[in-house]
């Protein structure tokens, strides 16, 4: 087997993209553990038909309730407070139910 680098320049070429390429997906998946898990982006999607629905998203601290639809842009309906704590269904009012 020859040396790593080919004589031809597309062999030359290949392996310095191929190089590359590893370099760039070794700091992507760096750069993600580094950061961490996100926190930011929708937590939650309500469907209300075919074509809308809401979504809870979490970006900076805040808690949004945006709507999406066929009939325009998303928009930001409301700024929610902090998230409710999960209660146990023997805690809720209903009984459970």
């Amino acid at each position: 087997m020859g040396p790593l680098l080919g004589s031809s320049p597309a062999l030359v070429l290949l392996e310095v993209g191929l190089g590359l390429g590893a370099l760039l997906a070794f700091l992507w998946w760096m750069t993600g553990r580094l950061h961490g898990p996100r926190r930011e982006g929708s937590s939650k999607v309500i469907r209300l038909t075919a074509q809308d629905s809401v979504h809870v998203v979490s970006i900076d601290g805040r808690r949004l309730l945006v709507g999406t639809g066929s009939g325009g842009p998303p928009r930001l309906l409301c700024e929610l407070g902090d998230a409710p704590l999960e209660s146990s269904p023997a805690e809720r009012s209903d009984g459970g139910r």
